[in-house]
């Protein structure tokens, strides 16, 4: 993939980038490309992320099958500081 660089971008267009970026929940980056591409007029990908295979347990989990899940996670989550330490 290329590369290109923005010279001469003035400081209330590069905040509101950030903004818009911000925003958006987008980099900078990815706001910048998906406007050229849009405005080039390429047709936008969209993937298709509809995950069916949990859908047999959606509204069967009870009280205390959410508690054991948050127990066991958090016992998952736990980092341990020997592995950071330089």
């Amino acid at each position: 993939m290329a590369a290109i660089t923005l010279r001469g971008l003035d400081d209330d267009t590069l905040e509101r980038l950030r903004t818009m970026a911000r925003e958006s929940g987008a980099s900078m980056n990815r706001l910048i490309l998906r406007w050229v591409e849009e405005n080039l007029g390429k047709p936008r990908k969209t993937a298709d992320n509809t995950y069916h295979d949990l859908d047999d347990l959606f509204g069967q989990m009870t009280d205390a099958d959410a508690a054991a899940i948050a127990t066991a996670s958090a016992e998952q989550r736990k980092i341990d500081p020997e592995l950071w330490e330089s």
